[in-house]
C-alpha cells in the first residue's frame, strides 16, 4: 500500500477516535457541573480540524478513510461511560483524557519514525503537527490534576 495513504489514514482514524471520545465525554458530562467541559469541547474542535485536514489530503491522493468498526466505537463508548460513572471529577476525567492522548502520542511518534523516509514531506508535516497538538493537550489537561 501507499505509505502516504497509510499515514494519512492513521491520522484520520486517531483524530476520529479522539473526536468521538470527546463528544461522548461532552454528552456524559452535560448535566454535571464540571469545569473541564469547555476544554473538552475545544479539544474536540481541534480533533475535528485534523479530521478535515486529513480527509482533504486523502482526497488529493484519491483515497478516503476507512470507516471505523462499530465494535471498537461501541467498546470505547462503554469504557468512557464506565469511567465517568465511577468518578466524574475533573481530575479523573483529565487523567482519562491524558492516558488516551499519551497512547496516541506513542503511536504517532512510532508512525512518524516508520514513515519519515517513505511519506511525502507534507504528510510528515501534518503528522508532526498532529503529534504537537496531542502533546500540547496533555499539558493543558495537567492543570486539572
Amino acid at each position: 500500500m501507499n505509505p502516504n495513504i497509510e499515514l494519512l489514514e492513521y491520522i484520520y482514524e486517531s483524530a476520529e477516535m479522539g473526536s468521538t471520545s470527546m463528544d461522548r465525554l461532552c454528552e456524559l458530562l452535560e448535566s454535571k457541573d464540571n469545569s473541564i467541559k469547555l476544554d473538552i469541547s475545544e479539544t474536540q474542535k481541534l480533533y475535528d480540524r485534523f479530521l478535515k485536514r486529513s480527509t482533504k489530503v486523502l482526497k488529493e491522493y484519491k483515497a478516503k478513510a476507512k470507516p471505523k468498526s462499530m465494535m471498537s466505537e461501541m467498546m470505547s463508548k462503554m469504557g468512557i461511560k464506565k469511567e465517568i460513572n465511577n468518578d466524574n471529577s475533573d481530575t479523573a476525567v483529565a487523567k482519562m483524557i491524558i492516558e488516551g492522548l499519551n497512547m496516541g502520542i506513542v503511536d504517532m511518534e512510532s508512525k512518524i519514525k516508520q514513515y519519515s523516509d517513505l511519506a511525502d514531506k507534507k504528510i510528515i508535516k501534518l503528522a508532526k503537527e498532529y503529534l504537537k497538538f496531542q502533546k500540547d493537550e496533555v499539558e493543558n489537561y495537567k492543570d486539572y490534576l
